[in-house]
């Protein structure tokens, strides 16, 4: 079970505002709910929160700051592999055994 503070009125509070900044963006919502799901404090979720409000253009925050907090939130392991990604093709089915190759050697 998850700790009292995940529905805390304050974490509520701090969600609500979070997602009002992504603008409807469904991509920008989803990425921030994975970015934040690990995250169990409510001191975690209020330090995303200020990284964001330092990182706003035009009182809403940039798709590619939200994308690069999940990034780097990644292991350096899961980082090579996501790039590894970035040499197939767009639309096209990626051959999971030739990435697993790629990226472990």
């Amino acid at each position: 079970m998850v700790g009292a503070d995940l529905f805390s009125p304050s974490m509520e509070r701090l969600a609500m505002e979070m997602v009002d900044k992504c603008r409807g963006l469904p991509l920008a919502i989803v990425v921030l709910g994975g970015l934040l799901s690990y995250r169990k404090e409510v001191d975690e979720w209020q330090k995303v929160k200020t990284h964001l409000w330092q990182h706003m253009n035009n009182d809403s925050v940039e798709i590619s700051h939200i994308l690069s907090l999940s990034y780097n939130a990644l292991s350096f392991e899961l980082k090579q592999c996501f790039l590894y990604i970035g040499i197939f093709q767009e639309d096209h089915v990626i051959d999971a055994e030739k990435l697993r190759h790629l990226w472990l050697g």
